[in-house]
């Protein structure tokens, strides 16, 4: 199944510590810490559409969004994970909106 989202990176700016906590898992808030500026924004919002758009794919509307992780690997590249494992192919593109494409594995 495939699922797209796309959000305005405007609208993750300032976003509130209890936002960011209740939607984001730990390990992508350790990597939100090493960003600055708008890179967070960005971070945050092509973060949030991946999430969107794996519900999307998946018909899971109640998965937790926190147990939805989109992390890079040591080339940059993002994988997809769901309570610790990894579940499709997702591509991030951002600019003045964040778009995510998400690929599910067949189960």
């Amino acid at each position: 199944m495939i699922g797209v989202d796309i959000v305005k990176i405007s609208r993750f700016e300032n976003k509130s510590e209890k936002f960011i906590s209740r939607v984001y898992s730990k390990r992508e808030i350790e990597e939100l810490n090493l960003k600055n500026g708008q890179n967070k924004s960005e971070y945050l919002a092509s973060r949030f559409a991946s999430k969107e758009a794996y519900l999307k794919a998946s018909g899971k509307m109640t998965t937790k969004l926190s147990s939805i992780e989109t992390l890079n690997d040591s080339n940059g590249k993002p994988h997809l994970f769901v309570n610790n494992e990894e579940v499709g192919e997702v591509s991030i593109s951002h600019d003045t909106f964040a778009i995510a494409v998400v690929l599910l594995n067949k189960e």
